[in-house]
């Protein structure tokens, strides 16, 4: 994660020394601390999600869920079972250092708010991948863009948010409104 080298290489640990004496990462690490000294507001509103998930799909596996610092090199990892979220990527669209690698837009995405909302559109994505039984009239750009916009509108329908909206996430609404009768699941399988 850290992109430093693998964990059994002889100079490991004089790379990991040199990588945790940085003043910026001493800095984030600090700010990370005091901004989610207690996050059971986010444990709480995951396990509501994750329950509200497991009642649309019953035989999909909760994944482990852990907090970890990425240097601001991700914000949601997941992989074998378990879900990362990088705190250093969620403390505030104001967050100094952040206006210096990202742009406004970015910034406004990087608020503590996305937490829950981000580890369900990543878990998601990696639980409906793109449908391999691809429309070829379509641009593949176009597919992936609808295909995240319903992971997106899921996603708000699970955590009872609206914290993704755009044109996709719109259309799949309006189709949602229309078809009273279609589910989560039929637009997940791409039914």
């Amino acid at each position: 994660v850290l992109k430093i080298g693998a964990i059994d290489e002889p100079d490991i640990n004089a790379k990991l020394y040199v990588y945790y004496k940085d003043s910026t990462l001493r800095n984030i690490i600090s700010d990370v601390r005091k901004q989610f000294s207690n996050i059971s507001d986010v444990e709480k509103d995951l396990n509501k999600s994750f329950i509200e998930l497991k009642k649309h799909f019953p035989a999909i596996d909760i994944p482990r869920v852990y907090t970890q610092i990425g240097a601001l090199n991700q914000s949601i990892i997941v992989s074998n079972g378990a879900i990362g979220i990088c705190l250093d990527k969620y403390l505030g669209a104001s967050y100094p250092l952040y206006s210096k690698y990202y742009s406004d837009e970015q910034c406004s995405t990087m608020e503590r708010r996305m937490i829950v909302p981000d580890c369900m559109l990543f878990y998601l994505l990696s639980c409906f991948p793109m449908p391999e039984n691809q429309d070829f009239t379509e641009s593949l750009s176009e597919q992936q863009r609808m295909h995240v916009g319903k992971i997106k509108w899921v996603v708000n329908k699970l955590t009872e948010k609206n914290a993704f909206s755009d044109t996709y996430v719109a259309k799949v609404d309006a189709y949602m409104v229309k078809n009273k009768k279609a589910t989560i699941n039929n637009l997940l399988a791409g039914e």
